[in-house]
Formats: C-alpha cells, structure tokens, sequence
C-alpha cells in the first residue's frame, strides 16, 4: 500500500478551563472535554521516490506550506520513522472543516498525516508514540489522532474516555468574529493575571466528567463552561447564536475552542432543522452533524459508527 485517504473529524469541546501556567513551558495546562463529530476533511497522502514531502490544499491557508500543521506532522514521522525505506509523501487536503473556527480542523489533518503515514508503513508507532508525536505539534493533536470522546488534562492529554454524546444532534455555527487562539489564550491572561496563585479553578470539572461517564448528559451539559466565552460581550455574535439555539429548543449552547464556532446539542433533526434555517437567514453559517462515539481504531476494524 503506497496510497490512503484519511478522513480527518472536527472535535468539538463540550467543556474548556484553563488551571494554570506551567512554569517550565510557559503553556496553559487546561481541563476539557473533546467529542469528535462528522464534518471533516479529507486527507490524500501517496508516497513518492522524491523524499520530498509535497503540500496541496484546495483552500488558501494564508500560510507557508512548511508551516501547515499536517506538513510538520509528515516531517516528525520521516524524523522518527526508522527504517531503510526512502520515500517522501504527497498530501492533498480537502478542507470541509472551517478554518480557524475553534473546531481543531489543522490538528485534526496533522493527526490524519500521522495516522495514515503508520498505516502505510505497517504502524511502526503503537497509539502511545503516536499521539506523543502529535503533542510535539499542538495540544489538541493527541486526541485527533484516538478520536471518541475523552476528558483531557495539561497541555490536551487524553486521559479518560467517555461516552460522550452519542444520542443527540449537533448544530455548528460560524460566529463573525475573527480569532487567534494565541491572541485569545493572551488575552485570558490579561483577565486573570496569568493565572496566578489567587486564581480559583471551577470545581465542576470532576462532577461534569462523572456524569459523562455513566451517560447523564443534561446533567453534565448543567455543569459545562467554556472559560474563553468571558472574552466575548453580551453583544456578540457568538451570545447572539447561543441565545437563538436556546430559543429554538436546545439542550446545551457553548463556545468550542476559541470559537468563534459556537456548537448546539439538540434532541433531534427536526428542532435542529429550525435552528439551522433561522440562524441562516441571519447570515450566519451552519453545519449540523452527528457525534461520533467510535475512536479510529474503531473505525479502521469496521465497527459502526455509533452515532444515531
């Protein structure tokens, strides 16, 4: 096999909390929840006798290809990867998944590289390098390449599987607010003075990931937080959207990420059809989907997708 399509899932986070500063990186250590859904891009990677690693997205990333998360993802394997065999690989990207939008769409394409690359070459890497290859690139890349549904811990480490969300629909809407997470996490430390030995850390985060874990979703949904909504007024596009999901019958409306991609949870298509039209006629930009419970492994065995 020299050739493979990946299919690269947007994550969703349905809790985000910053705890503190690590001293020695300088990183923010968060607390989260990371759900994947089915919206994705497609991540085309053939080997080549050039030993050259090739780029080709069909969207303008406004940034040098060698930069690209999923180019430095193909580097680090070739760097790792030991064995006689020289080849280099062509990526074609298909983006579906919005940019910049706080739903992991760079990360989600660096942890296909990765995948697909260990698929190709007979997994020299067991999932534990692997994802330990992907947290060299950014934090969110180790659960792109598991998938599922996890709590994850410091700089995006999976730690704890769940069950995650699995019997209800989601609704993506694009916010108009332009964002940087590196802009954003600056910004969070403005507001909390880098996260200081006076900052107090949300104590939900154990009973939220409990009531995940034995599938008491409404009760978790009560005790989710997104800590970068505080970056966003009550006038903005991203509360405007919340307000609207809730209005049209929502569970649960919340920030991912960064945003400004803001994500509903609703009981099912039809009240998400509703949404959806209302919030378009506003301008905004929607993807409804479904979550997806099954890690990769998963998948590649061929085990259903277990989303209703």
């Amino acid at each position: 096999m020299d050739s493979i399509i990946e299919k690269a899932y947007a994550k969703i986070n349905l809790y985000l909390d910053v705890y503190k500063i690590d001293a020695e990186t300088g990183m923010h250590d968060l607390m989260t929840v990371m759900q994947l859904v089915e919206l994705y891009d497609e991540v085309h990677l053939t080997l080549n006798d050039t030993q050259t690693i090739n780029l080709d997205c069909d969207k303008e990333l406004n940034i040098n290809p060698n930069q690209n998360l999923a180019y430095k993802a193909a580097e680090l394997f070739y760097k790792n990867l030991q064995s006689d065999i020289k080849t280099g690989v062509d990526i074609k990207i298909i983006k579906k998944i919005p940019v910049a939008a706080g739903l992991g769409g760079g990360s989600a394409d660096a942890a296909a590289v990765l995948r697909g690359l260990n698929r190709i070459y007979n997994t020299p890497f067991n999932d534990k390098r692997l994802c330990d290859l992907g947290a060299e690139i950014g934090a969110d890349v180790p659960f792109c390449i598991l998938g599922g549904a996890y709590a994850c811990s410091g700089q995006g480490k999976p730690e704890i599987p769940l069950r995650g969300i699995h019997n209800y629909h989601i609704l993506i809407a694009i916010g108009e607010e332009k964002t940087s997470t590196k802009e954003q996490f600056q910004k969070l430390d403005k507001m909390y003075n880098a996260f200081g030995w006076d900052f107090v850390c949300r104590p939900t985060y154990g009973r939220m990931i409990a009531a995940y874990s034995s599938g008491r979703c409404m009760e978790a949904f009560s005790l989710s937080v997104n800590v970068f909504e505080n970056l966003y007024g009550t006038h903005s596009s991203v509360q405007i959207i919340k307000d609207m999901m809730y209005d049209c019958g929502a569970y649960f409306a919340q920030l991912s990420g960064s945003g400004p991609a803001v994500i509903g949870v609703f009981p099912d298509r039809f009240i998400l059809r509703d949404a959806q039209e209302l919030l378009e006629e506003k301008g905004y930009k929607c993807y409804p989907c479904l979550p997806i419970d099954a890690s990769y492994n998963e998948i590649y065995e061929g085990n259903p997708l277990r989303f209703i």
